[in-house]
């Protein structure tokens, strides 16, 4: 267990004051991240390490809303996770002991979002949670959002934590505000944490959500999760069979893997949603998020008119056949790590045929909704 290791989760679906009060979501992706977080397999995290913040947590206000104010969660009550954990840094330092909580801060959060721009400001790297108290007419008020990117580099620049990881599920309109939401004073500037920064979308695009089982979820999430299982992994030199999911096979697998959960019907979309994944420091690459075994996923392997002999599919990166197929076999399923391969075959010319196994073969892909 990552005895040192932190969390806060939070998802709010609960907005009366945007004329939508019930998102599908975000409530059920952030407990689905609270399973990987828990899981020995998975983050590891202590239970008492964690944070959950739902809607459903609170009692809310009965319709006709009275004064939206009363509508909970709101500001204070995910400031005040962030103030005990920033009161556990102050008083190791009152101690003797420096600024370090613990090894890794998990920050999830899924609801309603926005780009906040400040003035002068035309492209934003931040991203922010609407909370669940307010209305159009708010959203330009700092304290009705939390900052995730100032949040995550406060715990970053004061060296709280070995590592930090962030990650949103959230529209990112764009919004101009006086200012993002400083809920700590603008302290620190260690360089020695790394951090790895995920976003639903991309600065003014909108976040998706699909159905699964019957229950809306996070087009996002659901390749987060899937990624962070295993379908990231890469194989470990020195163990082909064991891998590990690093800062790098992360945001490769998000980036170029979320787009094939999207709906067909969104696949010509100019505004198409996109994750933003970056990390920090950029040498960083290799940092191993968790050891995971590599994964196999369903491919098949369709006939080849004309081969004669056995096929193979060669590996585009280990250099090495991987499997041999008799060609009258052909089509035929087999279980192919994620990677890039090529088959090649006898016609009796030689034939190659490229084969790119994305890591999400199989998964369920059904109809997906703007939030």
């Amino acid at each position: 267990m990552a005895e040192n290791d932190y969390a806060l989760i939070v998802g709010l679906q609960n907005y009366p004051g945007l004329g939508d009060p019930k998102l599908g979501g975000p409530e059920f992706d952030a407990l689905q991240f609270e399973k990987w977080v828990k899981c020995p397999n998975g983050g590891a995290v202590p239970a008492d390490h964690i944070d959950r913040i739902l809607s459903s947590d609170y009692i809310q206000p009965q319709l006709p809303i009275p004064p939206l104010r009363n509508t909970r969660p709101a500001e204070a009550e995910i400031v005040n996770v962030l103030y005990k954990l920033r009161d556990i840094s102050m008083d190791n330092i009152q101690n003797g002991r420096g600024p370090r909580i613990g090894n890794r801060l998990y920050i999830y959060m899924s609801g309603h979002g926005i780009s906040p721009t400040t003035f002068g400001d035309l492209t934003s790297e931040e991203c922010a949670l609407l909370m669940s108290d307010v209305d159009d007419s708010l959203k330009r008020v700092p304290r009705y959002h939390i900052a995730g990117n100032y949040v995550a580099s406060w715990f970053s620049k004061n060296n709280c934590f070995a590592e930090v990881f962030l990650f949103m599920d959230c529209c990112r309109d764009n919004t101009q505000v006086p200012a993002v939401n400083m809920c700590f004073p603008p302290t620190g500037n260690s360089d020695e944490t790394k951090r790895f920064l995920a976003y639903a979308a991309k600065p003014s695009r909108r976040a998706k959500e699909m159905i699964i089982n019957g229950k809306p979820q996070g087009v996002f999430t659901r390749a987060l999760l899937m990624a962070l299982r295993g379908a990231a992994a890469v194989p470990d030199p020195k163990s082909p069979v064991q891998g590990y999911i690093t800062f790098e096979s992360l945001q490769s697998f998000l980036i170029n893997n979320m787009r094939y959960l999207l709906d067909p019907q969104f696949a010509n979309d100019p505004d198409i949603q996109e994750p933003n994944v970056r990390f920090y420091p950029d040498n960083s690459p290799k940092t191993v998020v968790i050891p995971a075994p590599v994964q196999s996923f369903p491919v098949t392997i369709e006939a080849i008119p004309g081969a004669v002999d056995d096929i193979v599919i060669y590996s585009s990166a280990l250099k090495t056949i991987v499997q041999r197929l008799n060609a009258q076999d052909l089509p035929k399923v087999v279980a192919l790590p994620r990677e890039e391969y090529m088959i090649i075959a006898k016609t009796p010319d030689i034939v190659t045929i490229p084969l790119s196994v994305k890591g999400i073969e199989g998964a369920i892909n059904q109809l997906c909704n703007y939030d």
